[in-house]
């Protein structure tokens, strides 16, 4: 009987005959899109979003969404879009649904990610001047849009995270 460096030795294999001998074409036969999608985790990135309010700043925006893509498919995919709804204190304020300028490759076995970069308007940015603490939770929903051999996929993505609030920072006054 083989033992277990056999096997490994065998595992290999047939994955790097996956991935080099057989073609796309003959591999999504034995993919569905529901399986495909199951070979994408999406986690939101470790760095913390932020609010960006300063009076002094031209445009206040909210700057550092985003998500890691886990592609554990043989496939080379590909980030083209996203739509997404982002929620602060439980409401909705912004809602990205876009097509991406260019397409971010996601290669097999491989990690990719994107950003999120919006415009607070005026009312937005004076809410959070004036938000009692220096963070604020924020739900990210939707889903990212990703091209592959079968075709455009959405994949849902959701995260809870904390947002920090950059704004004015005020000296305290002297006392004496």
């Amino acid at each position: 009987m083989p033992d277990a460096s056999t096997w490994s030795e065998l595992a290999r294999w047939s994955v790097t005959l996956g991935k080099k001998a057989l073609p796309e074409r003959v591999l999504r036969w034995a993919w569905t899109d529901k399986k495909l999608l199951g070979a994408i985790d999406a986690f939101h990135f470790d760095q913390a979003p932020h609010f960006f309010v300063q009076t002094d700043r031209h445009i206040a925006e909210l700057q550092y969404v985003g998500f890691n893509l886990f592609n554990f498919s043989p496939f080379k995919l590909a980030i083209v879009g996203l739509d997404l709804r982002i929620y602060v204190d439980s409401q909705e304020w912004f809602t990205p649904r876009e097509r991406l300028p260019t397409e971010t490759p996601m290669a097999p076995y491989a990690r990719s990610g994107f950003h999120v970069k919006q415009t607070l308007n005026e009312s937005q940015a004076k809410r959070l001047r004036e938000y009692p603490s220096e963070w604020t939770p924020i739900r990210i929903q939707g889903h990212v849009i990703i091209k592959s051999v079968l075709g455009e996929l959405r994949k849902e993505i959701h995260s809870d995270v904390t947002a920090l609030i950059d704004r004015d920072h005020r000296v305290p006054a002297r006392v004496g």
